[in-house]
């Protein structure tokens, strides 16, 4: 992303994980471009056409907005933006719940933004990369990796999908690179193989191996601001074997949109007036006191599909055979 206008970053002590996997990281610019070049590195064997990759994410994203939308917030005055990972604890006063010509108006705006060279992406848009180009995009941390699916339709030829390998920076870096082999190709394709990808891939087919680790936990509560119990969505989490897509898409499709925000099911919309703002939810508590009733009506509707939802996964998670204690003994993995 460059947001730490560090102008490259390939430190290889920051992946431990790589080394062992007979991985390294390749230095990619941080001039805003970094998610776009690296993401081209792995498609065309060059980070230079990042540009071309960016066009055809942004016209994925224009063409398919509700797949995107539920993940943003809209400011008034500012347009949309990211959910925030945390609800703002200051409230100061609120306008009306934006109309949908301006969420309409604020989503193009995201969007023209997105398409001009420098600006960051993120997560959203490597989830619309994936579905774009139907390749899964396999996303490595300091120590955990994850796959962000290219979508469920077979692939033809009984071929596996095309996988994109990129890392990402965190603590302060916001930085993705490009991931190679340690012992090249370091130029033209870079025909990622890792190591011992075979026993991760078995690793990670197992629920029973899963350990639902915090990052995970925080990736599904950043995307879906609204549901902040824990167990629920380690729950998911368990289900759809640590998978962090899977378990948003599982709790999206689980969650019924207000009626007063429409497109927008899991949105915190965040309304501006002058310097004050203040996140708002369906069921903020800054509404007028004649709505008390309402409040606590939505309050316990919400109490009820969250623990029905808790419900269903802890079925699915019954009938999951457990390991004795020996076989979790020996269970290690990656993800």
């Amino acid at each position: 992303m460059g947001r730490s206008r560090a102008s490259k970053r390939s430190s290889q002590d920051d992946f431990p994980l790589l080394k062992e996997m007979g991985l390294k990281v390749i230095a990619i610019k941080g001039d805003g471009n970094c998610l776009f070049s690296s993401l081209s590195d792995q498609v065309f064997g060059v980070a230079s056409k990042h540009l071309e990759v960016r066009a055809v994410v942004v016209k994925y994203m224009r063409e398919n907005p509700a797949e995107f939308k539920p993940f943003m917030s809209f400011e008034s005055g500012r347009g949309m933006k990211r959910n925030p990972k945390r609800k703002n604890t200051a409230v100061a006063a609120v306008e009306a719940v934006p109309t949908e010509a301006q969420l309409e108006s604020a989503w193009l705006e995201y969007l023209n933004r997105m398409d001009r060279a420098g600006i960051w992406g993120d997560h959203m848009e490597i989830r619309a990369f994936a579905a774009a180009y139907s390749w899964d995009v396999r996303i490595y941390q300091v120590d955990c990796t994850y796959v962000i699916s290219g979508g469920v339709e077979a692939v033809s030829d009984g071929k596996a999908r095309n996988m994109a390998h990129i890392a990402y920076h965190g603590s302060g870096h916001e930085h993705y690179s490009s991931v190679r082999n340690i012992d090249g190709p370091d130029s033209g394709l870079p025909n990622v193989k890792p190591s011992d990808f075979e026993a991760l891939a078995a690793r990670q087919s197992s629920t029973n191996t899963i350990r639902i680790e915090k990052w995970m936990v925080s990736a599904v509560s950043t995307s879906l601001p609204d549901i902040t119990d824990e167990d629920i969505i380690t729950a998911a989490l368990r289900v759809n074997k640590g998978n962090v897509d899977a378990a948003v898409s599982q709790l999206m499709e689980s969650s019924t949109p207000p009626s007063s925000i429409p497109s927008t099911p899991n949105s915190s919309f965040s309304l501006n007036s002058g310097a004050s703002s203040v996140a708002r939810d369906s069921d903020s508590d800054d509404e007028e006191v004649q709505g008390s009733n309402k409040r606590q009506a939505r309050k316990e509707r919400e109490q009820k599909r969250l623990s029905k939802l808790s419900q269903e996964i802890e079925a699915e998670l019954e009938a999951i055979p457990k390991l004795d204690e020996a076989e979790e003994a020996m269970v290690t993995m990656y993800i």
